[in-house]
């Protein structure tokens, strides 16, 4: 059974931070923890894990009140799997290192949530929670998995956390390919310290990344400070992607027709459009 309405009581309560009204429709309704709630954006409808909503939802901008790891912790207390659903495409703390709820990702690892378990998304290789947060540029949960004891596996996935000595370690086993990935991650994680080692490693600040700069990345990742570094290091605003044919601020005026209330993309956007 799957909670398949869009206006079920259950989400409504989550979607309020009502967490009284949740722990109170718990106690009659325990199986509610674990049963999927239906939610969308756009013309997107989404089946997810109470656990794993907790992050999709702010991240959609669905709601922000706030309370995803207090509600995480009443859910789990109810019996809610840390692991989320059998048929889940990845678990919960998957959904917390990719869209960048730390105080959640704190919460499902200290109630056990595996740190190694894997899924596929494209693009990420090995699939852990750590990978995926490096790879969408969320450091301060990147962070948090690395310090709980996460592995690395890559030299992208140290430049994400900042590791400099594990990735100095690990270059030189990877492709041409692999590096510009190793560079992508540093600039959506905002490590700046480790861009400049790459740069002197021999990486360039308008090094090509599948076909766009480090800018576009920032840009697109919604990373203020890193644009400004790059600019700063002088990094061409006005260079075109080779998809698309658009500038770093086309890439951020692109995603912003998703994120229209993100304040860190709409300083992206400002700050681009002083080069101009």
């Amino acid at each position: 059974m799957n909670i398949a309405e869009q206006k079920h009581p259950f989400r409504q309560l989550i979607d309020r931070g009502d967490v009284e009204g949740i722990r109170s429709a718990l106690q009659s309704n325990p199986s509610w923890a674990s049963e999927k709630i239906s939610w969308g954006y756009g013309n997107n409808v989404c089946l997810s894990d109470p656990l794993h909503y907790l992050s999709d939802a702010p991240f959609h901008q669905l709601w922000n009140h706030g309370k995803q790891a207090q509600i995480a912790r009443i859910l789990l207390e109810s019996g809610a799997p840390v692991e989320g659903h059998p048929t889940s495409n990845e678990s919960p703390l998957h959904g917390a290192a990719s869209l960048g709820e730390a105080a959640l990702a704190e919460v499902l690892i200290d109630h056990g949530a595996n740190l190694e378990s894997v899924a596929q998304y494209p693009g990420i290789i090995h699939g852990t929670p750590l990978e995926f947060a490096t790879h969408f540029g969320m450091r301060s949960v990147a962070e948090i998995l690395y310090a709980r004891g996460a592995k690395v596996y890559s030299a992208a996935m140290a430049a994400g956390v900042g590791d400099e000595s594990l990735m100095m370690q690990l270059l030189p086993n990877t492709n041409a390919e692999e590096l510009s990935e190793v560079l992508r991650t540093a600039v959506v994680c905002n490590q700046q310290s480790i861009v400049l080692r790459l740069w002197q490693y021999g990486l360039s600040a308008d090094h090509d990344i599948q076909g766009a700069s480090p800018l576009h990345w920032a840009a697109w990742e919604m990373q203020p400070e890193m644009v400004r570094f790059l600019l700063a290091h002088a990094a061409d605003p006005h260079s075109l992607d080779s998809k698309y044919n658009l500038t770093p601020s086309g890439w951020a005026q692109h995603r912003l027709q998703t994120f229209p209330h993100s304040q860190q993309l709409q300083q992206v956007i400002h700050i681009l459009s002083q080069t101009l």
